[in-house]
């Protein structure tokens, strides 16, 4: 009760490539950009700040550099490597516009394998906008494209993100 008061979002990935299994990362106190990562016996590997976003709600794991790599965490239009503190911005990402449409005013991101390579890809959008966007690494050249049906995978099982 201490360490959280108010837990909101919870995240659960391999966060650190120091510490076995998988790590969680939640917002401790409420809805703030204040965040811990806590490893899975227990012990605070980290207690930082991520960058403020509408409501403070939006963030999601993404395993975009594959499943051997530790996962990045999406919160407002940034890729956190929570091991580091550091933070990368989605190229070309728009601010997110639902603040004044509705309280909800943030990007919301689902984890998925779209480009069949076996990795976590980022699909991106403004629930507010017609806009979506899809960020992946992949570096198999490509001379042709061809139709492929989105099958939800066994991490898309948050029903706030897929609405």
């Amino acid at each position: 009760e201490k360490i959280v008061p108010h837990g909101q979002e919870l995240r659960v990935a391999d966060f650190s490539a120091t510490s076995p299994g998988p790590e969680i990362a939640i917002r401790n106190q409420g809805h703030t950009a204040h965040l811990i990562v806590v490893a899975n016996n227990g012990k605070i590997l980290q207690d930082f700040n991520l960058n403020e976003v509408p409501n403070n709600t939006g963030m999601e794991s993404v395993y975009l550099q594959g499943p051997n790599r530790s996962a990045l965490l999406f919160n407002g239009g940034l890729l956190w490597n929570l091991e580091k503190r550091t933070s990368i911005p989605l190229p070309h990402l728009p601010a997110a516009n639902g603040k004044g449409i509705h309280r909800m005013g943030f990007h919301h991101a689902i984890p998925a394998d779209i480009t069949g390579d076996g990795k976590e890809d980022l699909v991106v959008y403004d629930p507010t906008s017609t806009s979506v966007f899809i960020y992946s690494i992949d570096s198999r050249p490509r001379t042709s494209f061809k139709e492929t049906r989105f099958i939800a995978g066994p991490r898309q099982y948050n029903p706030r993100l897929m609405d």
